[in-house]
């Protein structure tokens, strides 16, 4: 009997351990998206020369798009479901973004993405 109370408290501890752990793991997981989102904007800043009304702009744009996002994750779809509307949300913003960009920006930033689709194509092979 004792032994089985045992048993009972060591799963149940493990149990809140395991819960605690990957609730953890997700908040950190969910600001490495905030960094990484920084660290592309401070990158296009440089690559492309913005404004600092455009580095506004696409701030605003990408905090409309993540309250977009979150909607759509606690959406009950299937996979192809979400990863479609995921897509749609993506191309959305890639236009408004587009949208606060010059011409030569938007010029400059397809060739650069256009290098870094070939650098992936490459690294992969």
């Amino acid at each position: 009997m004792r032994k089985s109370g045992l048993k009972v408290f060591g799963t149940a501890f493990l149990m809140l351990m395991t819960t605690a752990i990957f609730a953890q793991g997700r908040m950190e997981h969910d600001g490495e998206k905030g960094d990484r989102f920084e660290k592309h904007l401070e990158r296009m800043t440089e690559e492309l020369e913005l404004s600092d009304n455009q580095v506004k702009e696409i701030k605003a744009i990408h905090e409309k798009q993540q309250e977009k996002a979150e909607a759509v994750k606690n959406e009950k779809l299937t996979a192809d479901e979400r990863k479609d509307k995921m897509k749609v949300l993506h191309d959305e913003m890639r236009k408004e973004v587009e949208a606060v960009l010059s011409e030569e920006q938007k010029e400059k930033m397809k060739e650069q993405m256009k290098e870094r689709h070939q650098h992936k194509k490459e690294k992969a092979e």
